[in-house]
C-alpha cells in the first residue's frame, strides 16, 4: 500500500505536468511561427521511449508532442485530434490513417 508521502508526490507530479503549459513563460520562435516555452519540463523516459518520442517529433506533420505518465501523445497539422503511440512500432502514418472497415 502506498504511503501518504508517495501519494502526495504523485499528486504534485501530476499537477506540475498537467498545468505546465499554463504557467511556464512563452516566447516566439524566430525560426518558425510557433510560440515556444522558455523552459522545458520533461518526464524521465526510457532510452527506447525517448528515441520513439524524437522520431515522432521530427515528423514535419507533428505540431505538438508531449508525454504524460509515460504515454506519448501528439497532434498533427490541420487537426485537433490527439493521437497516442501505444507501442514503439507506431509511426505517424500508422496512427493517423483511418481504419478500414472489414469486408464481410
Amino acid at each position: 500500500m502506498p504511503s501518504h508521502r508517495q501519494i502526495l508526490i504523485s499528486f504534485i507530479r501530476n499537477l506540475v505536468f498537467s498545468y505546465k503549459n499554463d504557467v511556464l513563460p512563452k516566447t516566439p520562435d524566430p525560426n518558425s511561427s510557433r510560440i515556444r516555452h522558455k523552459f522545458a519540463i520533461f518526464e524521465d523516459l526510457t532510452p527506447a521511449n525517448f528515441a520513439h518520442f524524437r522520431t515522432l517529433a521530427d515528423d514535419e506533420r507533428t505540431t505538438s508532442i508531449w508525454t504524460f505518465n509515460g504515454q506519448i501523445k501528439f497532434r498533427i497539422k490541420d487537426s485537433e485530434n490527439i493521437y497516442r503511440a501505444r507501442n514503439l512500432s507506431d509511426t505517424v502514418d500508422s496512427l493517423i490513417k483511418p481504419k478500414n472497415p472489414r469486408n464481410a
